[in-house]
């Protein structure tokens, strides 16, 4: 049976019958999540769908309303509506079948807000109406970001076109969703500050990261801060921590004579394997964070070697233990691997019913033996899922993950070291900020506090907006942010640059301290009297990149616009190292460009023929600057003019090429007032 078959409209006019058999499709034809699909589960696991690395839980799609913040079972939710579940379940797996990156979590959004908006007005899906698209899309504005609302009203959209384009409803919706897109352009007022506040850690709250990365002892704080100094160092997401391999991850090269240090790096969102190279003043904290996981890693590394050799995770039978048999155990030995009532339910969790039989000893006529296979058995199935690989993605084995962990580290018990499982991204977050059922995190335990004295709180991604805010302060350029960052497209930059206004403009200031101007000083100007008007006397001058403009603008704009070399109201002061240099990069650019030009032109290239004729003349008029320039016999301070305007006319030499000619211009040459 295919993976994905498309649905072709029964010819039926009626509505109803359409949907009818576009359900039977769905439901009958397609594979997709999998052959064996429980189609009227209340849940579906969602096979297929690309799982993040440290968050091994297969993706889930729950046919209900949440009625709890954080829902763990399906009795958590409150059942979709059953005249429109169908269909629901039906787009979606049609809809992930035609493209199968698509974000399962955005269309799971927009189904429970549609159908609630059916419900409230009594309505099948085939009866939908524009007004309760508007409905929807009025929801989810009311409870979701700006961001996540535009998208989720692309999907209530994409909802809609469906049913317009294969006859669903009794009548055409043809609904565009009204929510926009958001844009970051607005840097000023309260609104903006709230944003930055939630997506950037304060000051305070850096400081206090530092803080409890050198205060931390237990195993999983350590774990949680040398992950949090890697994601500084080097820009990343979380999820691509779970990638790293603990003995093969650091490069050293020499380049120029400098050394430089990354990690190899396997981005998420479809990034190609690279080599994240760390900022020089990061270096010694990724090295050090780095030796700080290992060693405290590294029990759990040669555990999952044990396991993957085949020993056996219980212990070896005690020779002082009376009770012990080969091929069962007493409960003293469970007693070495965890408490044995706490591990009976843990096994009877995954299918595994223990029960003991009487050891057979007079003196203990209550003593019971448990089977030793049917436990180990038990026990293996609380292993990673698909041990020993870590990551399907990148193929990492556990015996080299770096984010790895025995039971051993909990801080709820000491005797678990049998169980073995990858450290994930909530537990590294948990750890630090605590838990939403008032669990105290690590800021907490070590008394670190905000300035309005909340205790200090940074999530991981908060990491990754603050370092692309450092880069773009800094003023590194958007490609190499994009590049550093593992982001494929440089758009992305601006959803995570969260510079303040000031600090543009002391960007800018820095950059060119004229485009903002100087301190502004006040000097006295007497009004332009109309003699001097009459005389032309000129009554302002202002400086350009190659010397100065002498046009009166009071009289009018300017009559060649950006072009001042080839102007006879524009001077150059003999001695102006700034405008001389300019003056010469412009004239070798001239010189290489009509060159390049030229060769163009012989070759026949279109258009290279009106350039030429455009530029000549101004490459003339550069090279008699530079001559006077040059001349010794002109003294220093002399003002330089070129008195012969520059007006232009394509003409074509002996060999047929264009060139230009001046017309209508006077006789006269360069000269000296």
């Amino acid at each position: 049976m295919p993976e994905l078959a498309l649905f072709r409209p029964a010819d039926s006019p009626d509505a109803a019958e359409r949907l009818a058999s576009f359900i039977r499709h769905a439901r009958d034809d397609l594979t997709v999540f999998g052959a064996d699909l429980d189609w009227d589960a209340p849940a579906w696991e969602l096979r297929g769908v690309d799982k993040v690395s440290g968050r091994p839980r297969t993706p889930r799609a729950n046919w209900g309303h949440p009625v709890k913040k954080a829902p763990r079972s399906p009795d958590d939710y409150v059942p979709l509506d059953p005249r429109n579940v169908d269909f629901f379940k039906t787009c979606l797996r049609y809809r992930f079948g035609l493209a199968p990156r698509m974000n399962v979590l955005l269309p799971l959004t927009a189904i429970r807000l549609l159908d609630r908006a059916l419900s409230v007005g009594g309505r099948t899906i085939t009866e939908a109406r524009c007004d309760e698209f508007n409905a929807a899309a009025a929801a989810c504005r009311s409870a979701y970001s700006l961001s996540n609302s535009y998208r989720v009203g692309l999907e209530l959209q994409a909802i809609g076109r469906f049913l317009d384009d294969h006859g669903l409803v009794l009548r055409p919706l043809a609904w565009v969703s009204p929510i926009r897109r958001p844009t970051s352009f607005d840097r000023i007022g309260a609104g903006p500050a709230r944003r930055r506040a939630r997506k950037l850690p304060s000051e305070r709250a850096i400081a206090a990261l530092g803080e409890a990365y050198r205060r931390a002892g237990h195993p999983m704080d350590v774990i949680a801060v040398c992950a949090y100094a890697l994601l500084l160092a080097g820009h990343g997401r979380i999820s691509e921590l779970h990638r790293l391999d603990a003995y093969d991850c650091e490069v050293e090269v020499m380049d120029g004579g400098r050394k430089r240090y990354g990690l190899r790096w396997r981005p998420s969102k479809g990034g190609q394997p690279e080599t994240r190279w760390i900022p020089t003043a990061l270096v010694p904290l990724a090295k050090e964070a780095l030796r700080r996981l290992r060693e405290v890693t590294e029990p759990a590394r040669e555990l999952a070697r044990k396991y993957a050799a085949g020993e056996s995770i219980l212990p070896r039978n005690d020779p002082g233990d009376p009770f012990a048999r080969d091929s069962w155990i007493s409960r003293k030995g469970l007693q070495s691997v965890a408490i044995p009532q706490s591990l009976f339910l843990a096994l009877r969790r995954k299918g595994f019913d223990i029960s003991g039989t009487p050891a057979g000893n007079p003196h203990a006529p209550r003593a019971l033996l448990y089977p030793r296979a049917r436990i180990e058995e038990g026990l293996r199935a609380y292993l990673p899922r698909g041990f020993p690989v870590a990551d399907a993605g990148s193929g990492l084995d556990c015996r080299r993950a770096l984010l790895i962990r025995t039971g051993s580290m909990s801080v709820r018990s000491k005797t678990l070291f049998w169980r073995l499982s990858l450290v994930t991204s909530d537990e590294i977050e948990q750890t630090m900020n605590g838990s939403d059922q008032g669990t105290g995190g690590l800021f907490r335990r070590l008394g670190l506090l905000e300035d309005d004295g909340g205790t200090v709180r940074i999530t991981p991604h908060q990491l990754r907006h603050y370092m692309t805010t450092l880069a773009n302060e800094g003023g590194l350029s958007q490609l190499d942010i994009a590049s550093w960052a593992g982001r494929g497209d440089v758009r992305h930059n601006a959803c995570y640059d969260h510079e303040t206004a000031a600090s543009l403009v002391d960007k800018a200031r820095r950059v060119d301290e004229d485009l903002f101007g100087a301190a502004v000083r006040a000097t006295p100007r007497r009004p332009v009297d109309a003699g001097q008007l009459m005389r032309g006397v000129p009554v302002a001058v202002h400086l350009t990149k190659y010397g100065a403009c002498l046009h009166d603008f009071s009289m009018s704009p300017c009559p060649v616009y950006r072009d001042c070399l080839n102007c006879v109201e524009h001077a150059c002061v003999k001695g102006d190292r700034r405008a001389e240099k300019a003056l010469r990069e412009r004239l070798a650019i001239m010189e290489r460009s009509i060159a390049a030009a030229a060769r163009a032109a012989a070759a026949g290239e279109p258009s290279s023929a009106i350039w030429l004729s455009r530029k000549q003349v101004e490459l003339a008029r550069l090279r008699e600057l530079a001559a006077l320039i040059d001349d010794e016999t002109i003294p220093e301070g002399a003002v330089l003019t070129l008195d012969a305007e520059a007006r232009y006319a394509v003409d074509r030499d002996a060999g047929g090429l264009c060139i230009a000619a001046p017309v209508d211009g006077p006789e006269s040459g360069p000269g000296v007032p």
